[in-house]
């Protein structure tokens, strides 16, 4: 992934890019209406599904919800509930396109498994440890170098370890 520069901002309208920065050479590609679909689909379910969890809250509390304390109760509820559903639906559609293999707009589909890296490419491995045993992490860190030695492709990966050990 190659950095794109800051775009210029024209003296006429400060707000406004001068140069549009695009994320991809078609940016409304084919997909661009399945991913709008994808969304609008999460978006109806998720709504419904946060409509009738936070309905069946409002028969737990004692006034039903037309308090002040409970209508804030249910507020933070619909919005928590919402946050947990959001990640379950997109787990669930990811897990059953992964499974079924029929995601056509999949980017992992325009790569071969052994296409050779771009010479360019580099990765950063980053090992954090905050008071852990030193011997037992650079084993687990000499191990995983050792692992991408015998691939051949080790020249692509910087290795780093953050301490934050007292």
């Amino acid at each position: 992934m190659a950095p794109r520069p800051w775009p210029k901002r024209s003296k006429a309208d400060p707000g406004r890019d001068a140069v549009p920065a695009v994320d991809s050479p078609d940016p409304q590609g084919p997909w661009h209406r399945a991913g709008t679909v994808r969304r609008l689909t999460l978006a109806l379910v998720l709504a419904v599904q946060t409509w009738f969890a936070t309905d069946l809250m409002t028969t737990v509390l004692p006034y039903h919800g037309t308090r002040w304390l409970e209508i804030a109760v249910l507020s933070l509820f619909a919005i928590l509930f919402l946050w947990v559903s959001t990640g379950f639906w997109m787990a669930i559609t990811g897990f059953l396109l992964t499974v079924s293999g029929r995601d056509r707009y999949n980017i992992a589909n325009t790569v071969k498994d052994d296409a050779p890296i771009d010479p360019q490419a580099r990765t950063a491995i980053i090992m954090p440890i905050c008071n852990e045993d030193v011997a037992r992490v650079f084993a687990g860190l000499r191990a995983t170098y050792d692992s991408l030695a015998r691939t051949g492709e080790l020249r692509h990966f910087d290795f780093f370890v953050l301490s934050d050990s007292n």
